[in-house]
């Protein structure tokens, strides 16, 4: 399988349709895990505030290595938190 850029839409766009979509929706993002070089983040994204209160949420999980690839060698952190959310919502 190969990757299509042109078939891609960049996290923020994702994001933006998302909250079009909710305009009353959240996303929230938790660290998971910070083992030396690897990271592990959770996006829970919640189309309401009911949504928030009853626990009702679609997940995103990712996971980084710090200088895996070139963007990780300075931003594995960053990185793997963008894409829980772009898996998640």
């Amino acid at each position: 399988m190969s990757f299509d850029l042109e078939a891609y839409a960049p996290v923020q766009e994702r994001i933006d349709e998302f909250y079009r979509d909710f305009p009353s929706g959240c996303i929230k993002t938790r660290l998971v895990r910070d083992d030396g070089p690897e990271v592990v983040f959770e996006a829970r994204a919640y189309r309401s505030p009911e949504e928030v209160k009853l626990g009702v949420y679609t997940s995103g999980w990712a996971r980084e290595v710090e200088g895996k690839s070139p963007v990780n060698r300075t931003s594995h952190l960053e990185n793997c938190e963008s894409s829980a959310i772009a898996i998640g919502p």
